[in-house]
């Protein structure tokens, strides 16, 4: 798998910028974020960890799993929508998947390489199924952009509010402003702040 080009000379601005997270950086230093290079399925997992646990979402992609076999535009539309729906998913979710599956490879993924992460993310939230959560999932882990801070994520606002010691449910504009700091490499700081909740490293 491919960790991003750009990940030493993050690692060596955030701590530059900001002691707390280069301790955390420090404590958690490798692995670093990594790509399967895989939009597709990246998408899907996205899909089903959306407002759901992390341990919940790792338990139904795995059944989904079994069932799937393999994480393509082809084997997911050829799936029964029972079948998908015994794996935990709600009745939307399995919409979402099997809907992004049928127009998956008519989508101009080419063009997509080229967008701003602006722009990426609103093509990307055209979808049936896709917000800027999981856009910004896409774009963490597939495209490897380096300045991704997906401000809704409740890994990355739990992980803020100890590190920082804030009080439960800040209010958004305070990380924000926290976060300004770590410009243009917001999405190492991401991975550092999923990783200061759970140690175990994230992978879509």
């Amino acid at each position: 798998m491919e960790a991003p080009g750009y990940w030493s000379e993050a690692k060596q601005y955030l701590r530059s910028v900001d002691g707390k997270l280069g301790a955390v950086i420090t404590q958690f230093e490798s692995p670093p974020l990594r790509s399967k290079r895989r939009p597709f399925e990246t998408l899907c997992n996205a899909i089903v960890g959306q407002q759901i646990s992390a341990t919940a979402a790792g338990a139904i992609w795995g059944r989904a799993t079994v069932v799937v076999g393999s994480w393509t535009p082809t084997h997911v539309a050829a799936c029964a929508f029972e079948d998908l729906r015994a794996t935990g998913l709600s009745n939307r979710k399995v919409e979402y998947l099997l809907g992004v599956a049928k127009i998956w490879d008519s989508l101009p993924h080419d063009s997509f390489v080229a967008l701003s992460d602006d722009a990426l993310r609103t093509e990307l939230c055209k979808l049936r199924g896709v917000g800027p959560w999981s856009a910004n999932m896409l774009l963490l882990f597939s495209y490897l952009r380096s300045d991704v801070f997906p401000i809704k994520d409740i890994g990355v606002i739990r992980a803020m509010e100890r590190l920082y010691e804030l009080p439960r449910n800040v209010d958004a504009k305070v990380l924000i402003d926290i976060a300004e700091r770590w410009r243009p490499y917001r999405s190492a700081a991401t991975w550092y702040l999923w990783r200061l909740i759970d140690s175990e490293p994230v992978l879509y």
